[in-house]
């Protein structure tokens, strides 16, 4: 399963926002982001309470081209779910020059046994 992190830096969106997979599904989250002003961005992607999979948390930083609509793209592979159940986890934006959050979205994820 792919989930997409999409929109502009600030203010993005994963898609689907409820992610349903199967019980050893490999997981993965592409990001595809403009930012505006922001250079280089620390993606986090993390379980809080609970993961289906061997970690909790990946981090990932971007770098865009230029200070102005600098597009931001990377991809974090979680591996296979390993855990039936259903995670509120949470995608956060940093910007890692200053370590100031820019936005912190919690959508789902639905591991389904087979």
């Amino acid at each position: 399963m792919v989930i997409e992190i999409t929109g502009i830096v600030g203010r993005t969106r994963t898609e689907p926002e409820r992610a349903v997979v199967a019980l050893g599904e490999t997981v993965r989250w592409v990001i595809r982001a403009g930012a505006t002003g922001v250079k280089s961005v620390e993606w986090q992607v993390y379980f809080s309470h609970g993961s289906p999979f061997k970690e909790r948390s990946w981090k990932l930083t971007t770098e865009g081209g230029s200070e102005n609509d600098a597009a931001h793209a990377g991809v974090i592979d979680a591996g296979e779910a390993q855990q039936p159940g259903e995670y509120k986890y949470g995608v956060r934006a940093v910007d890692a020059s200053t370590n100031q959050e820019i936005s912190d979205d919690d959508p789902f994820l639905i591991v389904q046994s087979r």
